[in-house]
């Protein structure tokens, strides 16, 4: 039986403004951390979304970048986000069991590569 490769996208959020930009190192982090993770794991990363001066205490529906996000997976097939760790998806308490509750009802899966 062969093994099929999972799907997943990536989730990136840099909550300060003063951390977004070229000469800024929280964005490629993120990056490498999932990228090093979906690697070994062998899985696929098939598109990337980023929340660039976003604070984690905001609702996951508010955020343009995970907007985007939950629209591709609708119509993508990929069940699977990659984030991280968990401050990168939500810094509230609130925000994170909502997030989560959301996501499993539409069947997707959240992966802190940590």
């Amino acid at each position: 039986m062969v093994k099929r490769m999972i799907t997943a996208v990536a989730y990136f959020r840099t909550s300060s403004a003063a951390n977004v930009g070229e000469d800024k190192d929280s964005e490629k982090r993120q990056r490498d951390a999932v990228t090093k993770y979906a690697n070994q794991n062998k899985i696929k990363i098939v598109d990337e979304f980023y929340d660039a001066a976003v604070s984690g205490a905001d609702p996951i529906d508010q955020r343009p970048g995970f907007v985007e996000l939950l629209k591709y997976l609708r119509g993508n097939g990929a069940r699977t986000i990659l984030v991280e760790n968990a401050s990168r998806f939500a810094r509230d308490l609130i925000v994170q069991l909502t997030g989560h509750e959301l996501l499993k009802a539409e069947g997707f899966e959240l992966i802190p590569v940590d």
